[in-house]
């Protein structure tokens, strides 16, 4: 099926463009989306965008899917309130994952629907999976049961800010002034801009021989010299470390020289 993409800037998914689209192209099933701390550029929609949105969804029948695994885990800042808190769910549906606030090996998630899709969805979903994980559900349940997911989210938090506090710190050291990247209040990643004329590609080719790795933005529709950086499994050391290296080899991958 054809799909549209809505672009994206440092307030997250821009509504005036999505608004266009609807506008000019035929109804969508439905439209996609993760306004918090999104993957792969880490921004996250405004309180007003999410207004705006929300009223869309009711004022149009636009259905939205509101998929929203990193929201738990913001480290910075205030929490901002859902699509689906704001629609109602009438026509948000809203998904989330435990695979981010407990441990990733679970791959427990859960979605929540209105009643006439989730009916709908049952024989899809059985035939796609048969029986869901029934023994690492059983343990996401004992570990809510037993009152440990607030501490949990208090470690990976302070996990995750000290790690990405790191990088930013890296980036503006080895990098600052010819690129630029976002500064995720939560979340795992951040997007990098490397200085124009950087292909990330044949950058991604020389740092993973020197232990670094990353995902080129053209992997997500964006511009050749764009990245996305993951915070959330190094340890501050080695995120500083690859940062160096990282800038090291971007010379031998650019046309445009580092000062």
């Amino acid at each position: 099926s054809a799909f549209d993409e809505v672009p994206l800037d440092d307030d997250g998914l821009d509504v005036d463009e999505l608004e266009r689209l609807l506008e000019s192209g035929e109804r969508p099933a439905f439209l996609y989306t993760i306004p918090t701390f999104q993957n792969p550029a880490g921004v996250t929609l405004s309180e007003e965008r999410r207004r705006r949105l929300a009223e869309l969804a009711s004022t149009r029948s636009l259905r939205i899917l509101e998929d929203d695994p990193y929201g738990l885990v913001r480290f910075e800042g205030e929490p901002l309130p859902t699509l689906f808190e704001l629609e109602g769910g009438r026509n948000v549906m809203y998904s989330s994952s435990f695979s981010k606030t407990i441990a990733p090996g679970l791959r427990v998630g859960y979605v929540i629907l209105p009643e006439e899709i989730a009916v709908g969805l049952e024989d899809i979903v059985a035939s796609t999976y048969i029986t869901p994980t029934l023994v690492t559900e059983a343990t996401v349940l004992e570990f809510l049961r037993r009152g440990l997911l607030e501490p949990n989210l208090e470690r990976v938090r302070g996990l995750l800010r000290e790690r990405r506090d790191a990088m930013l710190e890296a980036l503006e050291r080895e990098l600052g002034g010819p690129a630029r990247w976002s500064r995720p209040q939560g979340g795992y990643f951040l997007w990098l801009e490397l200085p124009e004329g950087t292909d990330a590609t044949e950058l991604l080719g020389r740092a993973t021989p020197a232990g670094v790795t990353f995902v080129p933005g053209s992997d997500f529709g964006g511009e050749p010299n764009s990245a996305r950086l993951a915070f959330s499994f190094a340890s501050p050391a080695e995120i500083d470390e690859g940062v160096t290296r990282l800038a090291e080899l971007i010379p031998a991958a650019a046309t445009v020289k580092l000062p």
